[in-house]
């Protein structure tokens, strides 16, 4: 009989689906804490950069001066790795998830109640709506709420979870971060457009009949029939409310309100098809009207057309709505507040203690030094790009005067010149910076700088930084991770704005149910579909092999939106919905599957000593190489108009693809382990 000590020891299967014992003792399943943090995490985000472009949109932020704003939010995300080690080293990654989102829940409740208050307020010389300005306050200190949660989640996933475990769960964090994506641009723009829907002014409703006669339309008196006068509420009103036309014939609906809005506010009236004939249509320029304490009285038309093969009398009726945008709003940042401070108090008690996560006391200085050499870090620029960009910027006047010495610019002129003089200062504050930096002398004193920050601030910085920029090849790894979307940014900055803009204005006037829908159950799903068949293509092929038919897949279906932009598209029309709705399934489809070679080539570039700070790096400049063009390409939407807009789109994608046949990728990378070793038996010896 053998001895016990030369029995075999048979390892027992981990079981995934429970936790291991935390330092209190606790065992917690990673069912009660993963997907709660990473829906969190992803629905913070999702707000800051794609939902609240739609809120100031709405509520009639003009689109430039929206995305620029918006654009600039991204800004924590992209130095995140800056602070990222004050994370690791002061307090523990469970207190900062938590106490991230307690303070995001705060911030949320800041937004609501500052979307509901009226005035103007001037900033740096600028007249701007009140509540714009204190909801980018909250949103700014949201999104730096937000970029350290990112770090410090991501950090605690690592120390809660075994290795077995981690590789288990990653579907589902990611599952869980895609959900909040469809929860904010689904779940919360339909919620938003339900409240609109029944809030604000009683709908109203106005019919038009087809009279088929020989003696021609009776006159108007005839059809004042009915008609109701203001009372002593706001309302909408048809003046009239009945209108009669004939077979072939164009007419109009005239709509007033019965009293003005408050002094600096817009009342926004939506018109749509109610019920009957379809062939009765109003014009899709004219389903959305502004109304504000100067207008309100005169009264807006509508114009209606009458199919020529109406035969027989009928009759159509069209509902006016108007909605209290504000107040929508306010409720759906509300509803978010209440989320996280849900999820604040939650995970007091869902997430583990792992005993590894613990705070590094041996040799720590006081948090305010670190923090005070960051700022100096991080500020230094910062502040001399908004001095120059201010100062050059008095100096405006003085080209305008020289440009247009009457006065006399028209709001095309008015538009262009501010455009092309803000990329002017940016152009030449970039190439100022450079010569600085590159002059003899100061290239040395910024390093010393920079490796004193570090040292004093006892967080060891510089290395990680120095070893990422001496990689062989980085500029041009840099010039591609800058330049790459610098098209497809400014498309997804300026689509979603374009498919709810009024038809007067160019947009598709989509309704916010609409683009709920077409976000929730088309973008985000074939997106999805694109960036799984992008992994599998590359792992059986390699990068080497298929990036440029991913390039062609992430930028050629951006074409398809100029066709949307130039055709009369109405998508109170199901046919037009579902062709709108293919449009957006193609494009995202190929964005995601393109997408796959541009987080390869992060992956690439981040191989060697390193690897996590240098990959959270390489985040870094994608989110620049996101902001960036973002911030202006609302101007420029103004500029062209959207049909031009979207051409320029396709023009802007040329740099990026100039820099790929310079990027040094091995053949074999990214591929399967088999197929690799297949790969290189093919190779000839060298």
């Amino acid at each position: 009989m053998a001895s016990p000590s030369n029995q075999p020891v048979i390892q027992e299967e981990e079981n995934v689906h429970v936790g291991d014992p935390d330092s209190r003792g606790r065992a917690i399943t990673p069912w009660a804490w993963v997907p709660t943090v990473n829906f969190a995490q992803g629905l913070q985000y999702a707000v800051v950069i794609q939902l609240i472009l739609l809120v100031f949109f709405t509520m009639g932020l003009p689109l430039g001066i929206t995305l620029f704003w918006v654009g600039l939010l991204q800004l924590p995300w992209t130095l995140k790795p800056l602070w990222s080690p004050l994370v690791d080293r002061y307090w523990t990654k469970r207190s900062w998830t938590i106490w991230m989102q307690g303070l995001v829940a705060l911030c949320f409740v800041g937004i609501g109640f500052s979307l509901l208050v009226p005035g103007q307020i001037n900033v740096f010389g600028n007249e701007l709506p009140t509540f714009f300005f204190f909801s980018l306050i909250f949103l700014f200190l949201m999104a730096f709420a937000a970029a350290t949660h990112d770090i410090a989640c991501d950090g605690f996933y690592m120390l809660g979870l075994s290795e077995k475990k981690q590789a288990f769960y990653v579907g589902v964090r990611s599952t869980a971060f895609r959900a909040a994506l469809i929860f904010a641009t689904g779940i919360l723009l339909w919620f938003a457009g339900i409240v609109q829907k029944h809030t604000g002014l009683e709908p109203q409703v106005a019919e038009v009949r087809v009279v088929v006669t020989d003696e021609g339309v009776p006159p108007m008196e005839e059809q004042m029939t009915g008609f109701q006068g203001p009372g002593s509420e706001q309302a909408v009103i048809f003046d009239p409310p009945i209108v009669l036309a004939a077979p072939d014939q164009a007419t109009t609906l005239t709509v007033r309100l019965a009293q003005p809005p408050e002094q600096g506010r817009e009342l926004v009236v939506i018109l749509a098809h109610d019920d009957g004939d379809p062939g009765i249509t109003i014009n899709r320029e004219d389903t959305r009207m502004v109304f504000t304490s100067e207008n309100w009285s005169t009264g807006q038309t509508a114009r209606i057309s009458v199919d020529h093969r109406i035969r027989e009398e009928t009759s159509t009726s069209f509902r006016a709505t108007s909605g209290n945008i504000p107040f929508s709003w306010m409720v759906v940042m509300l509803l978010c507040a209440g989320m996280f401070a849900t999820f604040f108090f939650y995970h007091q008690f869902s997430m583990p203690v792992p005993s590894a996560d613990v705070i590094f006391t041996e040799h720590k200085p006081m948090i305010l030094i670190p923090i005070f050499w960051l700022l100096v870090t991080v500020g230094t620029p910062l502040l001399f790009f908004f001095l120059s960009f201010r100062i050059m910027g008095m100096a405006a006047p003085f080209f305008q005067e020289m440009f247009y010495p009457n006065g006399t610019m028209t709001d095309l002129d008015e538009k262009g010149f501010n455009f092309f003089f803000s990329a002017a200062r940016y152009i030449i504050l970039i190439l100022v910076g450079a010569a600085l930096v590159k002059a003899p002398g100061i290239s040395q004193l910024l390093l010393s700088m920079f490796r004193t920050t570090s040292r004093l601030s006892q967080i060891g910085f510089a290395s990680v930084f120095e070893t990422f920029f001496m990689k062989k090849g980085m500029a041009i790894t840099l010039g591609f991770l800058l330049t790459f979307r610098l098209g497809e940014a400014q498309l997804a900055q300026v689509k979603n704005p374009f498919l709810i803009d009024a038809a007067a204005n160019g947009g598709v006037a989509m309704t916010l149910s609409q683009l709920a829908f077409s976000n929730t159950f088309v973008y985000l799903l074939m997106l999805t579909i694109g960036g799984l068949l992008g992994g599998f293509i590359i792992a059986g092929y390699g990068l080497k092999k298929v990036i440029w038919y991913m390039v062609a897949a992430m930028h050629l279906p951006n074409l398809l939106y100029i066709w949307i932009a130039v055709a009369d598209f109405d998508p109170m029309l199901t046919s037009d919905l579902f062709w709108i709705n293919v449009v957006i399934g193609i494009e995202s489809f190929g964005y995601g599957f393109g997408f796959a070679a541009y987080l390869m080539i992060m992956i690439m570039s981040a191989a060697g000593p390193y690897k996590t700070a240098h990959y959270a790096l390489c985040t870094g400049f994608m989110a620049l190489g996101f902001m960036i063009p973002g911030m202006w390409s609302g101007y420029l939407a103004e500029l062209v108009g959207y049909p031009t807009f979207f051409g320029l789109v396709m023009l802007f994608t040329i740099p990026g693809i100039l820099f790929i046949p310079f990027l040094s990728i091995d053949p074999t990378f990214g591929m399967k382990k088999k197929a690799a070793n297949e790969e290189a038996s093919e190779q000839p010896a060298k």
